[in-house]
């Protein structure tokens, strides 16, 4: 590792540090890796795990699995942070055009643009550092990934 890389690896734990609450000792990240790159890693890993244990939230992430011309079709996988959630919703606008014309593996709100998906029974629990998915297909035009809002009860 360069000089510069090693630098840079200490700036980034000195931001992290100074960023991340106080952890009980039970919640410290466990030890990753040797070297630097994987003390910042660990050290950011733990961090969202804190993030998310406190907010009680899961995170949910967006990607398209197939398209076509005239529309396409998505999956979002909603991931639990340090501890187990019980019930999610997940909340996105859909591009100007756009229409989800089916869902599956949740429940479907749609309001204008803004959408909204909420687990159905079989999906509801998601255990700690473990993730779900569910897929829907949209008529319409192609767009850059939304931004997701992903919340727990």
């Amino acid at each position: 590792m360069t000089i510069l890389g090693s630098r840079w690896a200490a700036t980034v734990l000195t931001i992290v540090a100074a960023a991340a609450p106080a952890l009980p000792a039970s919640a410290a990240p466990r030890p990753p890796g040797p070297g630097v790159v994987g003390d910042v890693a660990g050290a950011v890993t733990g961090f969202a795990d804190t993030v998310l244990e406190r907010q009680g939230a899961c995170t949910a992430a967006y990607r398209v699995t197939d398209s076509w011309n005239g529309g396409f079709e998505a999956e979002v996988t909603v991931r639990a942070g340090a501890r187990e959630i019980g019930g999610w919703t997940v909340e996105w606008t859909l591009a100007p055009g756009q229409r989800v014309t089916r869902l599956w593996n949740g429940t479907l709100s749609v309001s204008g643009q803004q959408v909204v998906v909420r687990n159905v029974s079989h999906n509801a629990t998601v255990p700690a550092r473990r993730s779900v998915t569910f897929g829907f297909s949209v008529s319409g035009p192609a767009a850059k990934a939304p931004s997701l809002s992903c919340t727990s009860p």
